[in-house]
């Protein structure tokens, strides 16, 4: 059996491939790679080169040390690992592999991780002494290889999010956007709202998987570097939900994501907690429906976590969106909190 890739015909047996760092002027092979591997996963493409050089240029990314690509003679580049750091109160390491689906190897694969595990190591040498430190990937259900290969290596399944997805042209009725009483829905205005949105966002989601608590002020200098760096950014689709002049609640999403006019997405929706139960997450997720329908959008996608402890999924269920696939996160633990650590 042979594979092939732009034309070229290798047999398995003969693949030869080399692990270097990703240079710059490897973006677009890098975003073909991903698309390919999304395309077989997903069902779509989700990357971009401006998006790869975004990601590159971003603080903290040091392409030289964080990045591989797997290289082949002849056909170029058929694979791409990233690790990167998110330090919390433990610290949590996470790679990245994506592999163009004809040209997947044990091997390579192998390689890679050993690659991430290597970095994790060096990493861990940086990291406060008494943190508990974890290194991560996030793998589709379906994948086979990668599930064994992580569990071989000692990773357990600590997590699991799905992709919810609307077909607007699909809407046999409007979704009902009827507000609570004394609650109003405005649009988000930058240079007033960034604010009383991360509130908002850090009390909501407080108890979900993965959050990370910040500062208001570090809270809102993220946001503004993301609307600065992503241009697919669409605050003309974030709403706000208000009870007088307070803020309680938010969707943000966006009416071009990855760059394609067509599809929407919802990065986030919370609700502070002592307004949970009354509508106010369903009436802000219909105006964001409409305001996307109004921008020509025919996909509204969103992830959620399966264990969400506000009952999302049966929300976004109701309002009509239905499962596309599921992504599984494995850990393994790098470094326990010691006893004495935790005990101060």
């Amino acid at each position: 059996m042979s594979t092939e890739s732009e034309g070229v015909v290798v047999s398995p047996a003969a693949m030869h491939w080399t692990l270097r760092p990703a240079k710059m002027r490897d973006a677009a092979a890098v975003a073909l790679v991903c698309n390919a591997w999304s395309v077989r996963a997903r069902g779509s493409s989700e990357t971009s080169e401006e998006d790869v050089l975004r990601n590159w240029k971003r603080c903290g990314v040091d392409i030289a040390t964080d990045t591989r690509v797997v290289e082949v003679p002849h056909i170029g580049i058929l694979g791409y690992a990233t690790f990167c750091d998110s330090f919390r109160d433990y610290a949590q390491l996470r790679g990245s592999i994506f592999m163009h689906p004809e040209h997947r190897r044990v091997k390579i694969e192998s390689d890679l991780l050993d690659w991430i595990d290597d970095r994790a190591q060096e990493a861990l040498q940086r990291i406060r002494t008494g943190t508990r430190v974890v290194l991560s990937h996030l793998v589709m259900a379906h994948d086979e290889l990668r599930r064994d290969l992580l569990i071989s290596r000692g990773y357990g399944l600590v997590h699991h999010s799905v992709r919810m997805r609307l077909e607007l042209p699909q809407l046999t009725q409007a979704v009902e956007t009827r507000v609570p009483a004394d609650i109003s829905i405005r649009s988000c205005e930058r240079s007033k709202d960034l604010p009383a949105v991360s509130a908002v966002v850090q009390e909501a989601f407080q108890e979900h998987w993965g959050f990370v608590e910040r500062t208001t002020k570090e809270d809102v200098d993220r946001y503004e570097r993301w609307l600065n760096d992503d241009p697919n950014i669409d605050m003309g689709v974030w709403h706000l939900a208000c009870a007088a002049d307070e803020v309680i609640g938010v969707c943000l999403g966006t009416s071009n994501y990855c760059g394609v006019s067509e599809q929407a997405y919802v990065f986030t929706l919370g609700v502070r907690e002592a307004w949970r139960g009354n509508g106010v997450g369903h009436a802000l997720l219909a105006h964001a429906i409409h305001a996307f329908k109004a921008r020509g959008c025919t996909v509204v996608d969103l992830d959620v976590d399966t264990v969400n402890v506000t009952g999302a999924l049966r929300l976004y269920e109701r309002a009509g969106m239905r499962a596309q696939w599921q992504v599984d996160e494995y850990e393994k633990e790098l470094r326990a909190i010691s006893d004495t650590w935790r005990r101060l």
